[in-house]
């Protein structure tokens, strides 16, 4: 799990008297700002080291969608692939997981849909991968229910190498 770190600064008793400030008060120090690049860049990275091992497994037709701005959004990508039977769905679910695991030191928070692998949902706190079976990605059009989302579709490598 990706953890954060809030940094602030207390200001100690003895200064309350001259600031006007109660005891135990939390001042902000200026670190946020350095932390929203420091968990933009993290959560870049964890995207990057998932679309790797979607691609290790041959996963296809890979999109994220970018909801930082959207209102309502359980996260802030999602991560939308598909493979092309429940056997490669759990190939390339064991894939994200071990890449992940091991590039980042990072495990899904939860793992669903495993029992059919029709659709298989990766919780990763900020990041939400889902792997399909092309008939129920169809069905179920995660693209168009955020088509006002900046959506970057990733190119096979099946089509890069050609």
């Amino acid at each position: 799990m990706i953890t954060h770190k809030i940094f602030v600064c207390r200001i100690s008793y003895k200064n309350k008297r001259k600031k006007g400030i109660s005891r135990g008060a939390v001042v902000n120090s200026g670190f946020p700002r350095l932390m929203h690049k420091t968990k933009k860049r993290i959560m870049n990275q964890l995207v990057e080291t998932i679309i790797k091992g979607i691609q290790e497994k041959k996963g296809s037709d890979i999109c994220v969608i970018d909801l930082h701005e959207m209102d309502g959004a359980i996260s802030n990508y999602f991560v939308v692939c598909q493979g092309n039977s429940p056997t490669q769905v759990e190939a390339i679910t064991e894939s994200v997981t071990d890449m992940v695991r091991n590039e980042l030191g990072e495990k899904p928070l939860h793992v669903i849909g495993l029992e059919n692998a029709l659709w298989v949902a990766m919780d990763y706190n900020e990041v939400l991968v889902h792997i399909f079976l092309p008939d129920i990605r169809k069905y179920y059009d995660l693209e168009d229910l955020w088509k006002d989302a900046k959506q970057t579709a990733i190119p096979n490598l099946d089509d890069v190498s050609e």
